[in-house]
């Protein structure tokens, strides 16, 4: 098992983490993610760990988060592994993309949408014309 695991919140989290996931600092300080009930999914957490074990640093991580009002977003992630004073500390930056990825799922949705109405209306025209017997549209 990693290192990391049993890391705890111990140095310090900014306003922005405390209005990222909902906690007061002092329910963060001294807690480890998993105890807060951050990670939705284990298993990116889990490859998280591994990864920064093998090479030190995570980037570009996108991962699913929990609220403290139990509301599900989702998070990219960087962490880079820092020695502070003797310690092996994880410097750890998170940014919320949640609306980005609700405006790229709402994107893709509107796009198959329009692409069954072009398919759709490509076989209307298409039965149209047979029925005419038009070989051409020019």
């Amino acid at each position: 098992m990693s290192p990391w695991f049993k890391c705890r919140f111990q140095v310090h989290v900014n306003d922005a983490f405390v209005e990222l996931f909902g906690y007061a600092r002092d329910e963060i300080i001294g807690h480890t993610s998993v105890e807060l009930g951050l990670w939705v999914d284990p298993k990116e957490y889990v490859w998280l760990l591994a990864e920064l074990e093998i090479q030190g640093r995570v980037r570009q991580f996108e991962a699913t988060y929990r609220h403290k009002s139990d509301c599900i977003g989702q998070l990219l992630i960087a962490v880079e592994e820092i020695d502070l004073g003797g310690r092996r500390c994880a410097m750890e930056l998170y940014s919320d993309i949640t609306a980005r990825k609700q405006a790229e799922t709402l994107l893709t949705n509107l796009n198959d949408h329009l692409e069954r109405q072009v398919a759709q209306r490509t076989t209307e025209l298409t039965k149209y014309a047979i029925r005419k017997g038009l070989t051409s549209l020019t």
